[in-house]
C-alpha cells in the first residue's frame, strides 16, 4: 500500500490573506468573479443559440405546412 504524501503546510498560505467584509482571502475569492461572468455569458449565448435553432426549425415546419 502507498503511504500518504505529506503536504507542506505553506501550501495553505494563499497569495492574499487579508479579509474583506468577513471573507477570508478576499482577493483570492474575488479574483474568480471574471470566470463567473464569462461562464454566465456563455450560458446565455448557448441558450440564445438553442432558441434561434428551435425558431428556425419551427419556421421551416410552418412553411412546409403552408404549401
Amino acid at each position: 500500500m502507498i503511504r500518504p504524501i505529506r503536504q507542506d503546510q505553506d501550501y495553505h498560505r494563499f497569495a492574499d490573506g487579508r479579509a474583506l467584509l468577513g471573507m477570508e482571502n478576499a482577493a483570492d475569492v474575488l479574483s474568480n468573479i471574471p470566470f463567473i461572468v464569462v461562464g454566465a455569458m456563455g450560458l446565455v449565448f448557448m441558450a440564445l443559440l438553442a432558441a434561434m435553432a428551435l425558431w428556425i426549425v419551427l419556421r421551416g415546419v410552418q412553411k412546409r405546412e403552408a404549401t
